[in-house]
């Protein structure tokens, strides 16, 4: 995959994690409090946030700091959920997500990712 291509990708996935993080910013999530829709509780939202985010933290290590970057109050909620919801914890614990994250083409992108991620930032 050419460095350009992979920067392309890179540029793509930040501008969606943006307005993932952006979204939740703007209905009052925060670092330490907030859900990603403003409401008083845990919604539906607040798990597909959880889901995307915590099985790409744990099956994409690589990726780490360029999510810690893009997105800091969502992977905050991500770890207030596993605090809150001890049954996610437990379930998290027992599955993790470290093995065929994905596969094909996807995990190629996925794996180049890392190398072109540095240039934006």
């Amino acid at each position: 995959m050419s460095t350009r291509l992979r920067k392309s990708l890179g540029n793509r996935l930040l501008k969606w994690l943006r307005i993932l993080e952006q979204t939740g910013k703007t209905q009052g999530l925060g670092e330490s409090q907030g859900y990603y829709l403003g409401t008083p509780t845990t919604t539906v939202a607040d798990l597909a946030v959880f889901s995307l985010l915590w099985t790409m933290r744990q099956g994409l290590p690589a990726l780490q700091h360029f999510l810690s970057k893009a997105v800091p109050h969502c992977l905050a909620l991500c770890d207030r959920l596993l605090d809150e919801a001890p049954s996610l914890a437990k379930y998290c614990a027992a599955n993790p997500c470290t093995e065929n994250y994905c596969g094909g083409q996807i995990e190629v992108c996925c794996e180049c990712l890392h190398t072109s991620c540095c240039f934006l930032w």
